[in-house]
Formats: C-alpha cells, structure tokens, sequence
C-alpha cells in the first residue's frame, strides 16, 4: 500500500512540473503532495513495520503491515477484530485460548514464516483467512467449539503438518488450491464436518489422517500422487466413497478401516505400498480397486468386509508380509494370478461364499510358514511353503 501511495505521488509530481500553472497554484498543489507522504510516516496513524512480539489489539491500534516477529493473543482480542493492513508475519502467529473473541478478520494476510495455531477459543464462530498463500510451518485449528467453517481457498503451502482436529461445529474445510503440505494432513474429531476440498493437493509429506469424523460422507483427493508417511481413514460413520484416482505410493502403511457405510474404495493407480495395506471391518464395501497394486512392503490384509463381492489383485506379485483375504462373508471371486511369493503367511479362510478363485501359480507360492486356503468354512488346504 505504501509502495503504491509513493508511486502515485512522484506521478503527481511529476505532472505538477509538467503543466502549466501559476507558482501559487504550483505552490499549493506541492504542498498537498507534501501532506500526503507526511502523513503515510507519522506515527499513530500506520506502521509500515512492527518488530518483536506484538498481539492483535497492537497491531490493530499501530497499523501493522507487516511483523517482524510473533504475533501472540492469549485473550486480549474482544468481540469482532479486524486486522485490515496486517500482509506479512515472519514469525508465528498464535490465538490461543480466547474466551471472549468472535469473529477474526485477516483479509489481506499472505505469509506466515513460521506456525499458525488457532486452538481453545470458546466462542470463535469465524476467521478471515482469504488472501493467505503461504505457511512457512505448520497450521493448527484445534478445538474451537463454535467454528463453523474453515475457508483458506487461497492457500498453497504449508512447510509443516496441517491438522484440523476437536472442532465440534465445523462443518467444511475449503482448500481447493492447496498443492504440498511439507508435513501431513490431519483431519480428526470434527464431529460435524461433512465435506472436505482439497482439489489440487498432489504431495503431502507426512502422515494423511481422516479419522473419526462422524457427519464425513466423502473423501476426494483427485490430485494426491502420494504420501512420505502413511494413509490412515478410519473410524468415520457416514463415509461412503473414498476416490484417489492418481495415488501410486505410500511411504508407510495404508490402513481403510471400520467405516460403518463405505461403499467405494477407488485406487486404481495404487502400484506398492512401503508398509502394510489393510481393508478391514468396513461393513457395506462391496467395491475395491486395486488393479495395479503390485507389491506390499509388509502384510496385505482384507478382512472382515461384509458386502464385498470381488477383489481382483491382478498384478500382485509379492508381499512382505503376511497375505490374508478372510471372514468377507459375500466374496464370490478372487483373482491372483501372478502371485508368486509372500514374506509371512498367506491365508484365504473363512470366506463363506468364495466357491473358486484364481490362483495359477498357487503351487509354486512361496510362504513364510504357512499357505492356507480355504473355499467353504471349516474346508482348508494347507500348503507349506
């Protein structure tokens, strides 16, 4: 803003010396121009620059454009604040424990160096965040009980984990031009959030966590390529569609599990996992794509699945662990073709219905301790590896 004054000025100027005029019209028109640039310098009225630990009533009442420090409010912000001018911090910002603020407004912030912690506010219903881009650490909304919603539509990086955990009224997240997260992505206990946009999110350097949020009905990440940690979704009662298109690779486990109403798990680019993949205890599943998977780092595990009809494992050709595909009380078919080896046991039991699968190379499988197949309940074959 001051940039743009000061042009605006020497504009000013030089077409004062430009035109014709009388030397007191000249005169009085310098004078104006003279006016304006002290004004935008005096004290008390904005300041360009605020160094040190400041809290948002100060920089409020300075002016702040810019901290060069930390912005700490542990309660001094009431009711509806506005922090217009504010554009940069270089260090964190933090609202903590405020029992008394509102609504904050941050309308023209775009960088934050290092944390920006929103946590414990009791009656924070709203935050202006829609001019941010960038968060040089990690971001942290954390139980604010009354916060409904959580646009950062302009955000595309967080150096640091972004977790949005224990806010009881939220009930959506807008991320949509997020693209890295150098840590994870934590989204837990947000009782009533029922949707999520991280459209163009594509790495996530760290753990991806969706967890127990019990209103959730869809997972979309249409642009994550993959994970440095893991991929946990888990424990959210309404999910049911969980649809990562482009995700190849995990660089831990990838565990689905005990989500009451999913219906479709949609991987089909999935080629390896570097730790365990477990699908277990989701009831109503009865579609599961995994179409390239070709390796696990451990156990590969699909268990206790009551409405999955098929799994096709076409291209599996080794785990690292333990292979189990039991107690999917509705499979009728399954197919291994190229399966040759396994690092633990293989087990196929206790699928009620499954009546025949593919595995042509099944005799050469070498197993850990044990391969035990099993068509119909209580009728196993054993082979020893």
């Amino acid at each position: 803003m001051l940039l743009r004054l000061l042009l605006l000025v020497l504009a000013d100027v030089q077409l004062l010396h430009a035109m014709p005029a009388n030397n007191a019209e000249r005169r009085r028109a310098m004078q104006m121009v003279e006016t304006v640039v002290d004004r935008s310098s005096q004290p008390g009225t904005a300041e360009a620059v605020c160094r040190g630990s400041v809290s948002l009533v100060e920089c409020v009442e300075r002016g702040c454009v810019e901290v060069e420090g930390n912005i700490i409010d542990h309660g001094e912000a009431i009711g509806n604040v506005s922090v217009p001018r504010l554009q940069r911090v270089s260090g964190i910002l933090q609202v903590y424990s405020n029992t008394a603020l509102n609504w904050l407004a941050l309308p023209n912030l775009s960088f934050i160096g290092g944390d920006l912690k929103i946590a414990n506010n009791a009656v924070l219903w709203a935050i202006d965040l829609s001019d941010l881009v960038t968060v040089d650490g990690y971001l942290y909304v954390y139980n604010n009980a009354g916060l409904d919603r959580l646009d950062i539509h302009a955000l595309l990086y967080t150096g640091g984990a972004l977790e949005v955990a224990y806010n009881d009224a939220l009930t959506s997240i807008q991320a949509p031009s997020l693209t890295l997260t150098g840590g994870g992505l934590i989204i837990i206990y947000n009782d009533r959030l029922s949707a999520i946009d991280f459209f163009s999110l594509a790495f996530a350097h760290g753990n991806v966590d969706i967890n127990n949020n019990a209103a959730l009905e869809r997972i979309d990440l249409l642009s994550l390529l993959n994970t440095v940690g893991h991929l946990e979704v888990y424990n959210n009662n309404v999910l049911e569609i969980i649809d990562l298109p482009l995700f190849n690779y995990t660089g831990g486990f990838l565990d689905v599990a005990s989500n009451e109403e999913l219906m479709k798990l949609n991987l089909p680019s999935l080629t390896s996992t570097a730790g365990n993949l477990k699908i277990w205890g989701n009831r109503a599943l009865f579609s599961i794509d995994l179409m390239q998977l070709t390796s696990t780092g451990e156990d590969l595990e699909v268990s206790y699945n009551d409405a999955l009809t098929l799994l096709l494992l076409t291209k599996l050709t080794f785990t690292g662990g333990d292979l189990k595909i039991q107690f999917n009380d509705v499979l009728r078919l399954l197919e291994m073709p190229l399966l040759a080896s396994t690092g633990g046991d293989l087990r196929v039991v206790y699928n009620q219905r499954l009546s025949d699968f593919e595995v042509p190379r099944l005799r050469s499988v070498t197993c850990g301790r044990l391969c035990q197949l099993s068509n119909l309940l209580g009728a196993d074959t054993a082979i020893r590896g």
